[in-house]
């Protein structure tokens, strides 16, 4: 993008991958200069930089954020692994000549499962209940709840710092407009 093209202000339904290639800075990235510009340099420019591999922590944040902002989207992107499900057959047991009955049932029923799954993260029953109670702690909160009835999930805004002249981006959790133009960025 060169600076006839730039974007500014918020920009609706921009994915999540064109926000994070595309220009500006943002508080991961300024956060990371301030420890060193190598450490930034390296987890958010080099070319050949391994790709992240989120946490537990992460994953659980990344559903309870479905769960609250964008309620629609779980069944598309979460499935629940039902109770009584074989435990996950082992790479030796998919490598095995002659597996015994029992893991050729339980590999079975998994490549059943995965193949119904379309795609979709594999939780437990333990993480759907937890994301639904953090939903419905997130909206007992009347303001809250207020916030979240109109507006929009994951709007990515850009903006020039108005002292250094920098290109600024941030991708808010929610945008809830106001009647005069202005919004509310709110963030989990």
């Amino acid at each position: 993008m060169n600076a006839r093209t730039e974007l500014l202000g918020v920009i609706p339904n921009l994915d999540n991958e064109a926000y994070h290639s595309g220009p500006g800075v943002s508080n991961s990235v300024i956060s990371t200069m301030a420890k060193s510009p190598a450490h930034c340099y390296a987890l958010h420019l080099a070319p050949d930089r391994p790709k992240r591999i989120p946490t537990a922590a992460m994953l659980a944040g990344t559903l309870a954020h479905c769960a609250v902002l964008e309620p629609s989207e779980v069944a598309g992107r979460y499935v629940v692994l039902p109770a009584g499900a074989p435990k996950r057959p082992t790479q030796a047991q998919w490598d095995a000549k002659k597996p015994s009955p029992d893991s050729q049932a339980a590999m079975d029923w998994w490549t059943n499962f995965n193949a119904s799954a379309a795609g979709a993260e594999i939780i437990s029953a333990e993480q759907w209940a937890t994301a639904q109670a953090q939903r419905a702690a997130v909206m007992a909160v009347p303001e809250l709840a207020g916030l979240f009835k109109s507006g929009a999930a994951e709007q990515s805004a850009f903006w020039r710092d108005a002292s250094t002249g920098l290109l600024c981006k941030c991708r808010p959790d929610w945008v809830h407009p106001l009647p005069d133009g202005r919004v509310i960025l709110v963030d989990l």
